[in-house]
């Protein structure tokens, strides 16, 4: 990554530099700074070159690491990501650390030492592009694990999506869950109705198998994972009544037993986990929209009411990130939204609220997943009220800051379910256009890269 004074910005790209940072669109800087888009799209490019990033959200991070903006205190930019999060490992042979000490050891210190303090930043956008610029030979390349330079062309992009091999039932509305190395997706709607069908995908061998099915048929749910076992709580039955029951599977017996009945009926939920607990907000009841919040404790096997949603909201997403659980969009009977309110659990019973207000995502958007990727937010899928598809978004907590993904998903794509696993987010079933669809892809949210510890 080049040097703030070595790459010659004008006041004009610096201005562009620093609204992007704030996570801006080309349309946004174009009205603030009184010019075209296209002439954003133009400075963007020689902001790109001059720096040496790859996407926006690098040349974000790089303005706030070059002091152009404020990024919060640095405990707090520890361990932040990018589109391209990194996790860094250390060197597991003798070889490795000598090949990479292929070059003078003064040249080699001095990069190490240069990755080390760009990962304490959080900035790995700027690793990737520094680990290009600066590798002393192919032996230090060989080191990565995955490519360490991401283009910036829509080629490039695609990339990082990969299609798989398809579940056997098309459903929309339906829930899914990673745990024991598996893919589990459950329930949902497709064109034979409400099913209850379970399918579980193991990456190892890209095979789909199926599993025992859902006692009671659901659509419109959620899934979260608490000691190895999944849980489901709720959904909309195939005669449209709601549901208070909780279903709880057991990889490992491949079988479902009830859990204690939710206080009240609800559907179309978000659901998060969070500290060995189970987080329900919002939903749909049958009859109006919910503002209630509920925890559910496994190991006393209860259901507790917490402090209410400040926005009552159906067909929203949910996901734990710096210690806080993000609820954000949704459908309030009227509108979609944009609200993003965050939750803090052990403020309840507090003299503090544990609902605080936070950036709003960029569009108003409803019937979309989340998941939660090296403590930031990853949001897809979803629509407006219009059928207009949503674009792809990434929250960083500490930095109050939304980055649109620039990632080819399918537009619109609604009734998803997006879950985390290993350094990938996987993407299944859900509705494509009008049909539902049996489609899997994962997303490479991660790349692992392998830093030589450096004597």
């Amino acid at each position: 990554m080049t040097s703030l004074e070595g790459s010659e910005l004008s006041e004009r790209e610096l201005d562009i530099l620093r609204l992007v940072a704030t996570g801006a669109s080309n349309k946004e800087i174009a009205q603030k700074l009184f010019i075209s888009p296209n002439t954003v799209k133009v400075h963007l490019r020689n902001i790109f070159t001059k720096i040496g990033a790859l996407s926006r959200t690098e040349a974000a991070l790089y303005a706030i690491h070059q002091g152009l903006v404020k990024s919060g205190s640095p405990t707090d930019s520890v361990n932040q990501a990018v589109s391209l999060p990194i996790s860094i490992q250390e060197p597991s042979s003798t070889p490795l650390q000598e090949r990479a000490h292929t070059s003078s050891a003064k040249s080699t210190l001095w990069i190490g030492l240069f990755l080390l303090v760009l990962v304490l930043v959080g900035a790995a956008g700027f690793m990737l592009a520094a680990w290009k610029k600066f590798q002393p030979s192919q032996a230090l390349a060989d080191l990565t694990q995955t490519p360490v330079s991401t283009p910036a062309s829509a080629s490039g992009l695609q990339a990082r999506w990969k299609a798989l091999p398809p579940m056997k039932e098309a459903r929309s509305g339906l829930a899914a869950a990673a745990v024991d190395g598996h893919i589990y997706a459950i329930g949902g709607k497709g064109a034979q109705g409400v099913t209850g069908a379970v399918e579980a995908y193991d990456p190892a061998t890209q095979t789909w198998f199926e599993c025992k099915a859902l006692p009671l048929p659901v659509t419109d749910i959620k899934a979260g994972v608490l000691g190895g076992k999944i849980y489901v709580p709720g959904g909309k039955l195939s005669n449209g009544d709601i549901s208070a029951s909780l279903e709880i599977y057991d990889p490992l017996s491949d079988g479902w037993q009830s859990g204690p009945d939710l206080p009240y009926p609800v559907s179309a939920y978000a659901l998060a986990t969070f500290e060995g607990k189970l987080y329900l907000f919002g939903g749909w009841d049958g009859m109006q929209i919910l503002n209630g919040v509920l925890e559910y404790d496994p190991s006393l096997e209860t259901w507790s009411v917490r402090s209410p949603l400040p926005t009552g909201r159906a067909f929203s997403a949910a996901a734990a990130a710096g210690g806080k659980i993000y609820v954000v969009g949704g459908f309030d009977g009227e509108n979609s939204l944009s609200v993003n309110e965050a939750y803090t659990p052990s403020l309840e019973g507090s003299s503090s609220s544990p609902w605080t207000s936070a950036p709003p995502i960029p569009e108003k958007i409803y019937d979309m997943s989340a998941a939660s990727v090296v403590d930031t937010l990853l949001i897809l899928g979803g629509t407006d009220l219009n059928d207009k598809g949503a674009s792809s978004f990434h929250f960083f907590p500490s930095l109050g800051t939304w980055v649109e993904e620039e990632q080819p998903i399918p537009q619109p794509w609604t009734g998803l379910a997006a879950v985390p696993f290993e350094q990938f987010v996987y993407v299944v079933g859900g509705t494509l256009g009008k049909q539902a669809t049996s489609q899997l892809k994962s997303y490479q949210a991660v790349y692992t890269i392998l830093i030589p510890i450096v004597p």
